[in-house]
C-alpha cells in the first residue's frame, strides 16, 4: 500500500501524458468524428478545465466513430 502511495504521482503524470498523446491520435484519425478530452475543448470549457485540473487532465477520453454506433459496437466487441 505505501509502495503504491509513494509511485501514485509519477503514474498519475504518466496517465496524463499518455492520454494526452492517445486523443492526439484520435483526433487525427480519419474515422473519428469526435474526440471528447479537456486537451480538445475550447473557450469556456476549457478554461474551467484548465482552473479544475491543475495536476493534469486525467486519463478518461471519449470518442465517436465516423461511421456510427454500429461501428462503434463493432469496436467494442472486437477489444481483447
Amino acid at each position: 500500500f505505501l509502495q503504491g502511495l509513494e509511485t501514485l504521482p509519477l503514474r498519475m503524470e504518466r496517465h496524463c501524458a499518455n492520454a494526452l498523446k492517445v486523443a492526439a491520435h484520435l483526433a487525427a484519425h480519419p474515422a473519428v468524428a469526435k474526440v471528447i478530452h479537456p486537451s480538445l475543448m475550447e473557450g469556456e470549457s476549457r478554461r474551467r478545465a484548465d482552473a479544475a485540473l491543475k495536476g493534469g487532465y486525467g486519463s478518461l477520453i471519449g470518442f465517436e466513430l465516423k461511421a456510427g454506433a454500429e461501428a462503434g459496437k463493432a469496436f467494442i466487441e472486437a477489444l481483447k
